[in-house]
């Protein structure tokens, strides 16, 4: 065979290998000769979609913000995420609003609904946002979640409603209150009526002393109205120490105050579920006042705790409800820890969290200050927390190391408090862990990480 007769045999070849959008052109080779090959590059097909779908990454819950994706496809039944050229709408901008990104932030409950645009193609998507109720014990305690009560109640101006604390949490009519002065009174109570006085500027102390504020200057219960902060006022017993209803509840408030009703009124008596003040150990006496952030429905002050009742500084909790307010009124510290106890003195914050291995370590809770660790496992692993209960309460959670706070899954952090001298939760992935002492406490402690 001739050299030219093997050229035009590669070259026959080289057409088949490279079909239709290949070509042997006189691009010049490494000898210039213009012998070189070369690929006709093929534009990429524009994606044109002829129907469009909008899909949402997670529920709608009130206090979350979810990614919506506006999803078209093609003539060939192709699917592709749109991200250019799209843009949302939201049926109602007061329960749900929507951003240029699809970025969808729930504000209140309620029915609403997001409209994806691409030229002539549209596609909706309707749903409930949901407000779910912070997980609850059934007890009132300090930095707890107040459990979801309900009564029927009267405004300061005698109209009546629903009190439900499912809808102080969730509903829009609730949006401007941060916090609830909880007060549980009696109709025979004189310091009760002392304190619903000076609420309503009709003392200038607490006590029930010293007079009547100048005409013209704002009660307290006004005051921190400005502020955010709402007052409940729960009459429990009536004169002679029966249950109250809401009526006497009001009618009583209003009386001691010179029909100056500070605050909402309700009866013990009405209380839903109809047993809770029954069953209940917390209350000991009359007054009894603490402050109920609305956020997360936790009991951020306790006056019973604190020993302070109705002289906590009311107005600087309400300026500040994501302040540490449990320590009110609380004696210093002391430490119960013996020798050796901690074992180290340096992860009492975050950023110096020390690193565990599945397996048991000990450690106290011997200064004022909680201990970090940090858990390096990737899959799922259990923790369990065991200290001397008679010493006091140690809680155990996540910290969120993003936020610089404890972990919050649906409005409830996320870790175990239950008081009882052992604690333990179940989570997945590497974290930082906190163990918190409640209200100063101090104990030594086991703690004890399974991988799973």
């Amino acid at each position: 065979m001739t050299r030219n007769a093997v050229m035009a045999a590669a070259a026959a070849v080289l057409l088949a290998a490279f079909g239709c959008g290949t070509s042997i052109g006189e691009a010049a080779g490494p000898d210039g000769n213009g012998n070189g090959i070369h690929q006709d590059p093929q534009p990429a097909a524009a994606f044109v979609p002829v129907s469009l779908a909008l899909r949402a990454d997670a529920p709608f819950r009130v206090g979350t913000t979810v990614k919506l994706r506006a999803v078209g496809t093609d003539a060939k039944g192709e699917e592709k995420t749109l991200t250019s050229g799209v843009t949302f709408s939201s049926s109602d901008e007061g329960l749900a609003t929507v951003n240029g990104k699809g970025l969808a932030e729930f504000l209140a409950p309620g029915p609403v609904s997001f409209t994806a645009t691409l030229g002539e193609l549209s596609a909706k998507i309707e749903e409930r946002s949901r407000c779910e109720y912070p997980r609850f014990s059934a007890e009132i305690a300090l930095d707890r979640t107040m459990p979801p009560l309900s009564w029927p109640a009267k405004r300061p101006d005698g109209t009546s409603f629903d009190l439900n604390l499912e809808d102080v949490r969730c509903s829009p009519e609730w949006a401007d209150t941060q916090t609830i002065m909880m007060v549980l009174s009696a109709g025979w109570c004189g310091p009760c009526t002392n304190f619903s006085k000076w609420l309503a500027g009709v003392a200038k102390n607490p006590d029930g002393s010293g007079g009547a504020l100048p005409a013209g200057t704002p009660a307290p219960f006004q005051q921190f109205d400005e502020l955010g902060m709402k007052i409940v006022i729960v009459e429990l017993q009536n004169l002679q120490g029966n249950p109250a209803g809401v009526d006497f509840a009001y009618s009583h408030i209003k009386s001691d105050t010179k029909g100056n009703v500070p605050s909402i009124a309700v009866g013990g008596g009405d209380t839903v579920p109809g047993d809770f003040f029954d069953r209940s150990t917390y209350l000991e006496f009359f007054p009894t006042i603490f402050v109920v952030r609305t956020r997360d429905m936790r009991i951020i002050a306790d006056g019973k705790i604190s020993g302070q009742n109705q002289s906590m500084p009311f107005a600087r909790i309400a300026k500040d409800p994501e302040a540490d307010w449990t320590m009110l009124g609380q004696p210093a510290f002391k430490n119960r820890c013996g020798p050796g106890d901690e074992q180290t003195a340096s992860n009492h914050t975050a950023k110096d969290a020390l690193a565990i291995d599945p397996g048991t370590h000990k450690g106290g809770i011997c200064r004022d200050a909680p201990s970090f660790y940090k858990v390096g496992v990737e899959g799922k692993w259990k923790l369990e927390l065991d200290y001397k209960a008679d010493f006091g309460a140690l809680d155990v959670f996540i910290w969120d190391d993003a936020n610089g706070g404890l972990l919050e899954v649906d409005a409830q952090v996320f870790g175990s408090s239950s008081s009882t001298g052992h604690e333990s939760f179940e989570y997945e992935g590497p974290a930082t862990v906190i163990i918190k002492p409640y209200r100063r406490a101090s104990s030594p402690y086991v703690l004890k990480l399974t991988e799973l």
